[in-house]
């Protein structure tokens, strides 16, 4: 019995031990978003520019309105990621609006107040954007990985801005989007050739993923009308940030094989019912585990729609600004309504109407995530998507070989392996895979039964399904 225990701590450590090898190669650039995040701290959470709630929905709404304007126009702009105008735009509208507010501390004006939160706004509408661009050409797996990370390099630093000189956090919030900005277009240089000259493809309003979106709309609006009444930063936020992270780190680790969006929406979307049904209102003598819960079920919102819009953007070519920008103006519309309807009931001083606001809310979103769980057998990633005008029987072949880079990064192929792959994608013989690599025949067959190994497949046609499959990695 000890020694099964002495290997089962063995087994853990070697995982962990790989996870943490594998972490070590990611670009830190790739984790770039959480800089973002940890900008938008340093204007509203830490009162280094004395805000208030109503400047916040104004840079938020500010912020949507870019979104769906870069969402309509996305069939005639060019990819953000690889945008000069996109990235000039972005830095220079943060960090002019940052400096503006700043000026507003020694000349308080409304006029200068609202044109930095404006600038900051847009900027910062855009940017998101840009990062949507980048992740919505990686696979799933590789998305929730560094997207994770992000967010936690992004709250690691919001704990570190606590308690820091107004003076510091002022410097901070016009130095950060330089890193913003810059990790997000160094991270789209680091993609290889087939990913980054990908062809994306449009939809109309009536192919767009409305469930999920609406979904996660609602939790955003449940979230912006309770969070009003909560401090916005504490250490219970940054613990539910934490444990969310955790928990999507553990079911992408380096090791997971056949990896399923299905299996996250699985996990997510039962503890988000658990979050804002059963366990409101949300009254507590401590700050800390209000914040901590409404901060995870936050943050569990914001990832997974992330993750499934991305995923769209990979498995189908559906442009990710379309896809991304529609969402973020919906978020934005959501959370603005949420504080207002929020307010204006709080002005009325009734309990009675204000109980009666927490229980028809706590009704909506229990029929809302009854009728999902109802019509979506199995937690489907599908979400009725519409895409028959979409051929899934061939894969373009950029696509093609944007799958074929992101199978081999998942599964540890080397470089040989992946030359072996893509031909075989293209169902190359074996003498033609030797003739193009210069490779004897026999040599191809050992790589292939290697990739066989490696991605858990018998055959070639078991191989052929598996590139085909769009939910498969």
């Amino acid at each position: 019995m000890v020694g099964k225990d002495e290997g089962a701590i063995v087994s853990f450590a070697l995982q962990v031990k790989e996870a943490l090898g594998y972490y070590k190669t990611i670009p830190l650039a790739f984790l770039g978003f959480g800089f973002d995040r940890a900008w938008i701290a340093t204007v509203f959470y830490y009162d280094a520019f004395s805000l208030s709630m109503t400047d916040y929905y104004l840079f938020m709404l500010v912020l949507g309105a870019v979104s769906l304007v870069c969402a309509v126009r996305s069939k005639k702009l060019p990819s953000l990621c690889s945008s000069k105008a996109a990235a000039w735009f972005a830095l220079g509208s943060m960090v002019v609006g940052s400096m503006m507010l700043i000026c507003c501390l020694a000349w308080p004006s409304t006029v200068l107040k609202c044109t930095g939160l404006a600038l900051g706004g847009a900027g910062s509408g855009v940017l998101y954007l840009m990062w949507a661009d980048f992740y919505g050409r990686l696979t799933p797996l590789s998305v929730i990985t560094y997207f994770s990370l992000g967010v936690l390099l992004g709250e690691a630093l919001k704990l570190f801005f606590i308690g820091l000189p107004a003076g510091y956090v002022q410097f901070l919030s016009a130095a950060l989007p330089l890193l913003s900005v810059g990790t997000a277009v160094a991270s789209f240089r680091k993609l290889d050739e087939g990913q980054r000259s990908v062809a994306y493809t449009s939809l109309s309003l009536r192919g767009y993923p409305w469930k999920p979106v609406v979904i996660v709309t609602l939790i955003f609006f449940v979230a912006s009308y309770f969070g009003n009444l909560l401090d916005r930063q504490n250490v219970g936020h940054s613990l539910g940030v934490l444990t969310v992270v955790l928990l999507m780190l553990s079911v992408v680790s380096p090791r997971a094989r056949l990896f399923k969006v299905e299996s996250l929406n699985q996990i997510l979307l039962p503890l988000l019912v658990a979050s804002f049904v059963l366990f409101l209102p949300l009254d507590s003598p401590f700050p800390e585990i209000v914040g901590f819960r409404l901060e995870a079920a936050y943050t569990m919102a914001f990832m997974l729609i992330f993750v499934v819009l991305s995923s769209v953007s990979y498995r189908y070519g559906v442009n990710p600004v379309w896809l991304s920008g529609i969402q973020r103006a919906l978020r934005s519309a959501s959370e603005v309504f949420g504080w207002l309807l929020a307010a204006a009931i709080a002005s009325t001083a009734s309990a009675a109407i204000s109980s009666t606001a927490v229980f028809v809310i706590q009704i909506i979103v229990l029929v809302v995530f009854v009728v999902a769980f109802f019509t979506e057998k199995g937690l489907s990633v599908e979400w009725q998507y519409r895409f028959a005008d979409l051929s899934e029987e061939k894969l373009p072949a950029a696509r093609l070989e944007q799958r074929v880079l992101g199978i081999s990064g998942a599964y540890g192929l080397s470089e040989r392996e992946t030359d072996v792959l893509s031909l075989l994608a293209t169902e190359r013989s074996i003498d033609q895979i030797g003739e193009k690599l210069f490779i004897a025949p026999g040599t191809v067959k050992t790589h292939m039964h290697r990739i066989y190994q490696k991605l858990g497949v018998r055959s070639r046609v078991e191989l052929l399904e598996f590139l085909a499959d769009p939910h498969a990695l």
